[in-house]
């Protein structure tokens, strides 16, 4: 049980692609992503969701998560 709240699980890689007229910490805002985030606890689905709604540039938004730590968030602009 401990492993799961280990700071191996803590999110130490973001990458944000797909975009250069809205910052990647706009986007991060967007989707509620930080580096206090354990990677078990992220729902891809949701962050894509949020992200999508709050900027209409984008076509499609994709979010995948990885264990150990990281993140990868690609929208596909209109």
């Amino acid at each position: 049980m401990c492993f799961l709240f280990s700071s191996y699980l803590k999110l130490k890689t973001i990458e944000v692609e797909g975009n250069n007229q809205i910052t990647k910490e706009e986007i991060l805002e967007a989707g509620n992503i930080n580096n206090n985030l354990r990677t078990w606890s992220i729902k891809d689905d949701e962050i894509q969701n949020n992200i999508k709604s709050r900027f209409d540039i984008f076509k499609s938004v994709t979010v995948k998560s990885k264990l150990p730590s990281s993140i990868k968030s690609a929208g596909r602009r209109v």
